[in-house]
């Protein structure tokens, strides 16, 4: 072997040592600005975003659904989720729902709902989307108002794109009216920019997302849950690395969305990284993997319906609780 040869191989071996390092270390504490938690998702993501505003309501501080609906919507039976929750919004009972609610608050299960009020939201749905009926979305807008108390003018909406279920971008993706992987749709819409304009005042324009700032991180240990992959995802933007005061925000996938299924199609590229690097927002993307056994996940959805025990949609639940432990270490306390 030649002497080039040699340095060439011990200087990727070095390049990728530094690399693993660099992964390794993503999870630490950061400079995280106190109430500064946001939390969004689209479909399952969009249902587990609701949960996790509605339990940490005291920690969060607003939310962005992209084709979602209700809290408890499903309240642990799948045939609700797959009818009702999806294609019958007139079958959802917020009435219903609310009891539950009342109760899990009263109990501590969740946070005092009376928080929520204070919260800003961005709901889209497109009209053409045929997974998630557009109605199910305007039962969300109704819960946030009628339950949880939040002013109308507190909630931005986007009802009227022709969209099919997907998450909108303006730069990238399928066709707007197009149904398949990665759902992801270029609709001229920039929704996690609407989003993050909605619930951070001081939201700058003009970002670029840097590829070296999207780490890997394991979800093992206290950050593992039921059907959980083996890794997760975030993007931690150069001034948070270097010390500056940051906000953090969780983004959820949606159903055949996470990087066993379609890569880093969805954490590099759903529209969050580029106005996260300008607007110093660290955002995690947990990741869910497809199982089909123990739990039964078989599109690797976000747990909205039950599937990881009866407390899913509380504090208590599998899933929140390994998120919970992970903004613990990055610095946000719940």
């Amino acid at each position: 072997m030649s002497n080039l040869s040699t340095r060439l191989i011990l200087v990727l071996l070095f390049t990728t040592s530094l690399i693993i390092n660099i992964h390794a270390d993503a999870v630490k504490k950061y400079t995280i600005q106190p109430g500064s938690l946001t939390v969004s998702g689209i479909s399952a993501g969009g249902f587990m975003a609701v949960q996790t505003q509605i339990a940490f309501s005291k920690s969060v501080k607003g939310s962005g659904i992209v084709a979602g609906g209700p809290y408890y919507c499903a309240q642990g039976q799948m045939m609700n989720a797959l009818m009702g929750c999806m294609k019958s919004p007139s079958s959802i009972s917020l009435s219903s729902i609310s009891g539950q609610v009342a109760a899990y608050a009263k109990d501590g299960s969740i946070d005092p709902i009376d928080n929520v009020k204070n919260h800003k939201i961005y709901l889209f749905s497109g009209t053409q989307d045929s997974v998630v009926a557009p109605g199910v979305m305007a039962k969300l807008a109704e819960q946030y108002t009628s339950t949880f108390g939040v002013d109308k003018a507190n909630i931005k909406t986007d009802f009227n794109t022709p969209a099919q279920h997907s998450m909108v971008t303006n730069d990238y993706g399928n066709s707007c009216s197009y149904l398949g992987s990665p759902y992801i749709n270029n609709c001229n819409v920039d929704s996690a920019g609407a989003f993050f304009k909605q619930v951070y005042p001081d939201f700058k324009e003009g970002g670029s997302a840097v590829s070296s700032n999207l780490f890997t991180y394991k979800q093992s240990g206290k950050y593992s849950a039921s059907s959980f992959s083996d890794t997760g995802y975030i993007y931690i933007p150069t001034a948070c690395q270097q010390g500056a005061e940051c906000k953090v925000s969780v983004a959820f996938h949606g159903c055949n969305q996470g990087a066993s299924v379609i890569g880093t199609a969805y954490v590099s590229n759903a529209g969050y990284n580029k106005h996260a690097e300008i607007n110093n927002i660290i955002v995690v993307y947990p990741q869910v993997g497809v199982s089909y056994f123990n739990p039964m996940n078989a599109q690797g959805c976000f747990d909205w319906f039950g599937y990881s025990n009866a407390k899913y949609a509380t504090k208590k639940g599998d899933q929140m609780v390994a998120i919970a432990n992970l903004l613990n270490d990055l610095g946000y306390s719940l």
